[in-house]
């Protein structure tokens, strides 16, 4: 079957991690977890929520993304993940990796562009930074403000009782500039610093250490 001989090549070829993508069917994703536990000793991740939480993935690498289910959504078109997704990413037992894509903090803080530290990123990766603060400078940022609060209270909910990676999702936006708007939007919304602190470094260390085997066969955190 061509689904194993590319689970046996992933395993020939030492790969330390899968992702199973959206359009995998839900019978052949968990095929794949169980390849990735059982013979290759990994972690795996999705966009899904359910029913990979009934297969035993590992983790979900955004809060919210694209699916090919609407029912498997884990986010309403107006950005709210209500009460039951806050309280199944908490007690999943499974890492959420947090991915804001919101640019409407760019416009708080212009000074991100001329920061010296900026100048060791590429030209093209500095030039869409400039834009990205030039647009949202002059775009009203209401709505996607309003997006993002309902963003961090799901990140401050889950983290409440379960695990929040900090991350970005890169290349559709910009890593360095967005992991700091990350952990900014976690402190504008009511986390001590520190707590966001863990999210960027001791949080994905614990998740995604593979020398300590798949994070479905470690103790999780109680809370």
């Amino acid at each position: 079957m061509k689904l194993h001989r590319e689970f046996n090549r992933l395993k020939a070829l030492g790969f330390d991690f899968l992702k199973l993508y959206v359009r995998l069917r839900y019978i052949w994703a968990e095929q794949g977890i169980q390849f990735a536990h059982s013979q290759m000793g990994v972690e795996t991740a999705s966009h899904y929520l359910l029913p990979a939480v009934s297969n035993g993935e590992d983790g979900m690498s955004h809060i919210s993304a694209t699916a090919r289910t609407g029912w498997a959504y884990s986010r309403s078109l107006t950005g709210v993940s209500y009460s039951d997704v806050r309280t199944l990413l908490a007690q999943s037992g499974m890492w959420t990796m947090a991915t804001t894509f919101s640019q409407a903090q760019y416009a708080e803080d212009p000074g991100l562009a001329t920061n010296p530290r900026r100048a060791t990123s590429s030209p093209w990766e500095n030039a869409r930074l400039n834009l990205a603060i030039a647009t949202a400078q002059k775009t009203d940022t209401t709505s996607a403000s309003a997006h993002l609060k309902e963003e961090e209270a799901t990140v401050s909910a889950v983290l409440d009782a379960g695990v929040i990676l900090a991350g970005t999702d890169s290349p559709l936006d910009l890593r360095a500039a967005s992991l700091h708007l990350n952990l900014r939007a976690q402190l504008k919304y009511g986390r001590a610093p520190w707590q966001a602190l863990e999210t960027a470094t001791h949080s994905p260390c614990e998740g995604l250490r593979s020398d300590e085997g798949p994070w479905h066969t470690r103790a999780r955190p109680s809370g």
